[in-house]
C-alpha cells in the first residue's frame, strides 16, 4: 500500500530537519530510550549504548522491519533509519528477531567507529 512507503533516506531527512525545529527537544524526548523503555527495553543493553545513546522508534509490518531515530556518538547525534524488507518463508532467515539483531549490529559498528 502506498501509505506504508517512505525511504530510509527521506526518514533521515525528516529526523535531521526535526532537530532544528522549536519542538525538537519535545520530539527527541518522546522517542523510546534504548535499553530502558518500550519496545527497546530489552535491546541496546550493553555498555556501548549506556546513558540513552539510542533514541528510536521501531516499526514492523508484514515484510518489513525498521528502526529509526537518533544515535548519540560522543556528543554528536546521528540520524539513522534501517529498514529491512523481506518475504517471510517461515524459516529462521526471515524471522523478525534476526533483523532486530542486524539493526543493533549496524548501530554497534557505528559506535565502535566513532562514526
Amino acid at each position: 500500500e502506498r501509505l506504508n512507503r517512505i525511504s530510509p533516506a527521506n526518514l533521515c531527512c525528516l529526523l535531521r530537519s526535526a532537530a532544528y525545529e522549536p519542538w525538537a527537544e519535545v520530539f527527541f524526548d518522546s522517542l523510546v530510550i534504548g535499553g530502558k523503555e518500550g519496545r527497546l527495553k530489552n535491546r541496546f543493553k550493553d555498555s556501548l549504548f549506556s546513558d540513552g545513546k539510542v533514541r528510536a522508534k521501531t516499526g514492523w509490518i508484514k515484510g518489513a522491519s525498521s528502526l529509526g531515530g537518533y544515535l548519540l556518538v560522543g556528543e554528536t547525534p546521528l540520524v539513522f533509519s534501517i529498514v529491512v524488507n523481506y518475504q517471510s518463508d517461515g524459516k529462521p532467515r526471515t524471522n523478525n528477531a534476526r533483523f532486530r539483531k542486524l539493526q543493533e549490529d549496524i548501530l554497534r559498528a557505528l559506535m565502535a567507529q566513532g562514526a
